[in-house]
């Protein structure tokens, strides 16, 4: 790793990356259990999908019945235990051919899942696990901003600001010295945007963050009444940030201190009046004039 010229700027790099490492030691485990694009639990809810999946099975517990099954299953297939991820649920070392046939007996026939009433269901309550914050030390009545896949960023970004600014509108509330920011799943993404829009409004802050994995409960319903209902139990990763205009403790992982935005320069301002007044007439002659200015290095007329 590239080391920084600055102290702060080592812990930070270290905090970053010791976070991405220990999301890594938690995610890998499950890997394929979720999709690389969209992050969700794999849901087998595409038919020509469900028929193939059905057909491997079925062609694996009929090579189970027959006499060259030691042939066919070589190598042996080796398969984690998703109750304790650091043993192996199947084994090339322990073949068993009778517990490789109970567990395909024992899996829900997948041809029932591709039948039409099978995809109707419809997701009526969605319940998220109650846990406390992964940052230490955080006061209870701090200011919560929860980002949702649907929230609106303006909206959020209005009421944090005020907040942190002391603008309410009756002047009751004073301002707050410190927000935390949460999101999972899709919302991870609204959240970073969120935190890193304030930072440039509210200038000062300093930040905390912090990788986690929360549990989600959805319970699904059928319209058909002789369908019970299924409840899936999904975990996803999420997101929390702290803002603070208090100094945090720079050894804390995750740590960023604050960030100096630079103000634009006379120069960068002329060439910005440039760019935006490029439709105009005189475009083409105020063009012409800049780039002699800058080839002569006199200064510009004005």
């Amino acid at each position: 790793m590239q080391r920084c010229g600055n102290g702060e700027n080592n812990v930070t790099v270290f905090a970053v990356c010791a976070q991405i490492i220990r999301y890594a030691e938690q995610r890998i485990p499950t890997l394929n259990e979720y999709c690389v694009v969209c992050d969700e639990r794999h849901v087998f809810q595409n038919g020509p999908m469900l028929k193939v999946i059905d057909l491997l099975v079925a062609m694996c517990r009929a090579a189970l019945r027959s006499s060259r099954k030691s042939i066919i299953f070589e190598p042996y297939p080796s398969v984690v235990d998703p109750c304790n991820p650091k043993t192996l649920a199947f084994s090339p070392k322990r073949k068993s051919y009778d517990r490789l046939q109970k567990a395909l007996d024992g899996v829900l026939l997948i041809r029932r899942m591709a039948q039409p009433e099978m995809t109707t269901f419809r997701r009526i309550n969605r319940s998220e696990e109650r846990v406390p914050f992964p940052i230490p030390g955080l006061a209870a009545d701090i200011l919560h901003m929860q980002v949702k896949e649907g929230s609106k960023i303006r909206n959020l970004l209005r009421f944090a600001t005020a907040r942190m600014q002391g603008k309410e509108e009756d002047g009751s509330v004073p301002a707050v010295r410190q927000v935390v920011f949460t999101g999972l799943g899709r919302g991870i993404t609204k959240t970073i945007t969120c935190v890193e829009i304030l930072k440039r409004k509210v200038e000062g802050l300093h930040q905390v963050s912090k990788l986690c994995y929360m549990t989600v409960n959805e319970v699904w319903e059928s319209p058909q009444q002789e369908v019970a209902g299924i409840t899936v139990e999904r975990t996803v990763p999420a997101i929390c940030i702290l803002l603070s205009k208090d100094p945090l403790d720079p050894q804390e992982l995750g740590y960023q201190p604050p960030q100096t935005f630079s103000v634009p320069t006379e120069e960068e301002e002329r060439r910005g009046e440039l760019l935006r007044t490029a439709g105009s007439p005189s475009s083409l002659l105020t063009a012409k004039r800049l780039c002699l200015d800058d080839w002569t290095g006199r200064p510009p007329k004005t």
